[in-house]
């Protein structure tokens, strides 16, 4: 048996990425709702995050992003989207905004499926 460990909080923490959360929003928001949420982004996440999201930072350790930072920036923004349909959110992100925890786990599980079948 093999057990592995992610390393944030939950897994909505990996969509936590400044520019690819603004970018995700910027047609699905008006101007104003817009800077409210950059500006929501910028005083809620550290400075170290926000220059370096894909690092595992210690924040991303700490906070249940589902349960506060990402409905309440969804929120900001006027962009109305349910929990259920982060899946929705996290398929928009590019190669470059995923963390490279997400592409190692999901290949150690590939690898893992294979040697079953």
């Amino acid at each position: 048996m093999v057990i592995g460990r992610w390393e944030r909080y939950e897994s909505e923490n990996y969509l936590v990425h400044h520019d690819f959360l603004l970018r995700y929003i910027k047609d699905k928001s008006l101007p104003l709702f817009y800077s409210k949420a950059e500006e929501y982004l910028k005083d809620q996440l550290p400075a170290a995050v926000q220059r370096n999201p894909l690092q595992n930072h210690e924040f991303f350790k700490r906070i249940p992003a589902s349960k506060t930072l990402i409905p309440e920036f969804f929120g900001i923004s006027g962009y109305s989207i349910s929990k259920k349909e982060y899946f929705l959110v996290a398929s928009q992100m590019k190669m470059d905004e995923i963390p490279p925890e997400v592409r190692t786990k999901l290949d150690d599980i590939y690898q893992i499926l294979m040697k079953k079948s």
